[in-house]
Parts: C-alpha cells; structure tokens; sequence
C-alpha cells in the first residue's frame, strides 16, 4: 500500500468503528437483556442512562425546580426627542421586564434576541460608511445605563438612510416615536 493511500484507509477505518461502536448498545446476559454489573452498558429501551453518554442520569427529586442562571442585569435610560414635541423619557429593566417604557416586554424581548444573535444595537455607527441621502426626520434619541451587564451610551438620529434602518431596528427600545 502506498504511503498516500494509508490516511485515507485508516480514516476509513476509523469512521466504521466509530459506527459499529455507537450502534452496539454494549453487552448483555444472554437472554436477559440486562448489562452485566459494573460494566456500564444500558440495553435499548430499559431508560436507564449509559455511562460516558455525557446524559445525567434521573436522580431523587427535591421537590423544587431547578433555578434557571440569573440573566446579567439591564437596565437603560431612554430620551427621545421627537424635534416638534416634549421630549419623552423612560427606564427600562429587563429580567423580568418593567420600568415605566411604554413598550417593556416589547423591548426587553427585541433585545434579548439581538443579544442571542450576538449583534450590539449600541455599537456606533462605523465611519465613512455609505448611506442614502434621505432625512426622516428631527428626531433624536439616546439610551444609556446597563445592557446584560455591561455599561452602554448611544445616540440615534434620522438624517440619513442608514440612521433611518438603525431607528427602525430598535423600534420597540426608543418607544415607536419617530418611527415612520
């Protein structure tokens, strides 16, 4: 066999153990079904749990649910100042929603989803970015305090295409006003 040929055959080989391994539920006393003491194999169906799956097995109840892990703390202060009317003002707690923000469940959901998608809605704006030439409008905004447990200061506007998108995306968090 050339040298070429031996990774290839011995991953081959590997992924057919591999295989053969998982499919094997691990031995049994003939006729039984059962796994002999200590040796850690759970036959098909008897809902036990086999060692080394990485799978909990079911112990004693307590009585209690489990706590699920406490959320890192947010809490922000909302200005919005729609340019031809009184500024509006709110603070939102998420974790369990609340404040006084118009729209705190709203809120707290959209960014809760922005964080599970990993995305910062108080990042800048990157500079020298290319945007329409469109105004939306007068209105200003600013959000500042604790996100997930980090401090955040941000300021959104409505004086160009790419300001417009970033207002709308939080449409919930800066409370609909502006949003057109």
């Amino acid at each position: 066999m050339t040298s070429a040929r031996l990774p290839v055959v011995l991953a081959v080989a590997t992924l057919v153990l591999a295989a053969a391994c998982a499919a094997d539920p691990g031995p049994t006393t003939a006729g039984t079904g059962r796994t002999p003491a200590g040796t850690g194999g759970t036959p098909a169906g008897s809902g036990g749990t086999p060692a080394g799956s990485g799978q909990t097995p079911p112990g004693p109840s307590t009585g209690r649910d489990p706590q699920p892990p406490e959320l890192p703390r947010t809490e922000l202060k909302i200005s919005v100042d729609p340019g031809n009317r009184k500024p509006l003002r709110w603070t939102l707690i998420c974790d369990p929603p609340g404040g006084d923000h118009p729209f705190a469940e709203r809120a707290c959901e959209l960014l809760a989803q922005l964080a599970g998608q990993e995305v910062d809605p108080f990042t800048p704006p990157r500079k020298g970015r290319a945007c329409t030439d469109l105004y939306g409008g007068p209105d200003v905004a600013t959000v500042s305090g604790v996100w997930r447990g980090r401090q955040v200061q941000a300021s959104f506007s409505r004086v160009d295409g790419c300001e417009i998108s970033r207002w709308d995306a939080l449409g919930p968090l800066l409370g609909g006003a502006g949003s057109r």
